[in-house]
Order: C-alpha cells, then structure tokens, then sequence
C-alpha cells in the first residue's frame, strides 16, 4: 500500500514537472512570437521610411541616405531587446520627422522662405543692380582713357541696369519657385504663383540709373 501511494505521488509529481514544462516552453514561444512580431514591425516600418526616403532624395535630387548602422561582427547581441527595439522606433521616428521638414521646407520658396515676396524681390533686384554698378564704373573709366567713345555715355549710362533688370527678374523666378509643388489631401499638386515685382525691379532700375547719372555729373 506504501508502494503504491509512493508510486502515485511520484508519477504525479512527474505530472506536474511536465506540465511546468510544457508552460514554460509555451511561455518562451509566446516571448519569441511577440520578440519576433516586434522586429518585423520595426523592419517593416525602417523599409517603409527608407522608400519615403528614397522617393523623396529622388524628388530633390539629393543622395539616398543610408539608414544601415555600422556593423562590428565582434560586439555582442544585445542582451536587452526591447530597448533595443525602442532605440531603433525612436531613430525611425526622428529620420521620418527630418524627412517631412525637409519636403516641407522644400516646398517653400528656395531663398527667404519666410519673407514677404516683395522683400524677397527688392533684394535680388538690389543684389543685381551690383554688377550693373560696376559695370558703368569700368565703361566709365574706359570712356576717360579714350578707349571708348563720348557717343556711348548715354549706353553705358542706362543699358547695364536695363540688363542686369531682366537678370534680375528671371533671379525671382529662381529665388521664388519651390523645389517641389505643395499638394492637396489627394495628392494632386497646387499651383504656385511667383511674385516677380517688375514695378519694383523697375523702381530699383531707375534709382540706381539716376543716382549713377548724378555721381557721374559730379553731383554726389
């Protein structure tokens, strides 16, 4: 009777180990299961932001970033995977945030994005008055050295303003027009109107015309 009994408790702690076993294996399963559903969202999601990413260098004609990490076949697994998979969430997450400021600012206008367009337009016509400047001081000097003609005061006077004008208003265009269209919740792109200023252009012409006449006069 003491054998059997002996017997019965042992297969029954038997039973028990088994079963302990077999929950811990099926705990280890579900660990593995859910390890291995976090590293293919994490895949999934760094394979889908790296075509974001490719599609959008593509769109700016930049370089394709590569997101791949230097790799040391020396260092160690790491030993805790969840931070692991958190850091890898939290890069992914800052690299798709760099990507829309980037599409984003280049949907603005290339120079001063912020700025009104006129402002934007007075200093690209100002900056190409410069070279016109300098242009009627040289054809000046040349005139007083006799290697070009009186005749041409009136040219050189008026004509490097009225090209550097047009430099100028093909400049806004440049200076004004996003690298890529804004787009509506459908996707379709938005028209964009750039501002040249050809009244202002043409203002800045006249002044910097005039107030050359007057220091060539010896006004100023």
């Amino acid at each position: 009777m003491t054998q059997a009994a002996d017997y019965d408790e042992l297969l029954y702690g038997l039973e028990r180990v088994r079963a302990g076993d077999i929950e811990t294996g099926n705990a280890a399963r579900r660990r593995f299961d859910e390890d291995r559903a976090a590293v293919n969202e994490v895949v999934a999601t760094a394979e889908s932001i790296h075509a974001e990413l490719t599609a959008g260098a593509s769109t700016l004609r930049a370089g394709v970033p590569d997101l791949r990490g230097p790799v040391d076949p020396a260092q160690a697994a790491p030993v805790d995977l969840a931070a692991e998979l958190t850091a890898a969430k939290d890069a992914l997450a800052q690299a798709e945030r760099h990507r829309k400021a980037a599409m984003k600012a280049a949907q603005l206008p290339p120079f001063l994005p912020r700025a009104p367009a006129w402002v934007r337009n007075l200093l690209v016509y100002v900056t190409a008055m410069v070279p016109a400047v300098f242009a009627q001081v040289v054809l000046t000097r040349l005139t007083e050295n006799g290697q070009l003609s009186e005749s041409m005061t009136t040219w050189f006077i008026v004509m490097p303003p009225v090209v550097f004008l047009v430099a100028g208003y093909v400049a806004t265009a440049v200076a004004g027009t996003p690298r890529i269209p804004m787009t509506d919740r459908k996707g379709e792109p938005i028209p964009f109107t750039v501002y040249r200023s050809p009244r202002l252009g043409t203002a800045v012409t006249v002044v910097t015309t005039v107030g050359f006449l007057l220091w060539y006069l010896g006004v100023l």
